[in-house]
């Protein structure tokens, strides 16, 4: 059995865990919520802008654009969103596997963005070629925080270094509930576009086509990147308020379990105590009889 003074400290070692990790569950727990927020303020002007696009396609015809060309995938860019920090359960774990999956699969020769130093750290390790690393997006997110990624991968899809532009990143659908997903950005899908309903809106393009889809697209691209990057975040949240939740509980359990064994060792010790004492007292008896006698 173990010694109280090592029960004690062992105690003391998981009441301040337990505490950290509340305290980590509460952060998140905020985090959390203001990120949910910022999503679904995000959602109607993401939705709107679809429906524009689907609007004028309907009305005008099929637009050209650079962001609209299809030409056989021979080279393929990644970018693999994950988190700077870790104590998020298997956040970072599911995300870096699907995306290490994905790009094994990809017949295609294949370029990796990273952004968190999680993947970086990932793919960098395993001998991929990481093309740029950008760090984890702060959580007061804005459209111009991802312009200069979205830039980037644009130009070099216009360029044609790219046939096309994936994201992977982690879906949020509830604090326990989150899903690394595989999401092509460029070049746009027309067919998610296209509808079937008839739009009674009528537009008049002015100055021209060309000058609003070239105003129009690169909102639309920045959007669409602005939504999964604030996907990941919630989602990483969503995940540690997750795991900060089961570690102070097993912290919880195993503090009972510690108490116990606590209480046990205390009253062994105690009974011990007791015995010597009597078996003292009776040969200290025992002793003075023998002197009387």
């Amino acid at each position: 059995m173990q010694s109280l003074s090592n029960i004690k400290r062992r105690i003391k070692v998981v009441e301040n865990i337990e505490h950290m990790t509340r305290a980590m569950k509460m952060i998140a727990t905020a985090k959390l919520q203001k990120a949910q927020r910022q999503l679904l303020e995000a959602r109607p002007y993401a939705r709107k802008i679809r429906e524009l696009l689907r609007d004028l396609e309907t009305q005008h015809g099929e637009f050209k654009h650079p962001f609209f060309c299809e030409r056989p995938i021979q080279k393929a860019c990644y970018v693999v969103l994950s988190s700077d920090q870790g104590l998020c359960g298997g956040y970072n774990a599911d995300v870096l596997r699907e995306a290490q999956f994905v790009v094994d699969q990809d017949e295609a020769e294949v370029e990796v963005i990273t952004v968190g130093s999680k993947a970086e750290h990932f793919f960098r390790h395993l001998g991929y070629k990481v093309l740029r690393s950008y760090d984890s997006y702060p959580d007061q997110l804005t459209h111009d925080s991802v312009r200069p990624l979205v830039d980037r991968v644009s130009a070099d899809f216009v360029s044609g270094r790219y046939d096309a532009v994936y994201f992977v990143y982690t879906r949020f659908y509830s604090v326990v509930t989150q899903k690394p997903v595989v999401r092509r950005v460029l070049p746009v899908e027309r067919e998610k576009m296209a509808s079937p309903k008839k739009y009674e809106s009528v537009y008049f393009l002015e100055p021209g086509e060309e000058e609003v889809l070239n105003e129009l697209l690169p909102r639309y691209l920045i959007t669409n990147v602005y939504r999964i990057i604030l996907e990941a975040k919630t989602a990483e949240h969503g995940s540690r308020v997750a795991a900060m939740e089961a570690a102070a509980d097993n912290a919880e359990e195993l503090l009972s379990g510690l108490t116990l064994s606590f209480n046990r060792a205390r009253q062994a010790a105690i009974t011990e105590e007791l015995t010597e004492i009597i078996a003292g007292a009776d040969a200290l008896d025992e002793a003075v009889g023998f002197k009387g006698e």
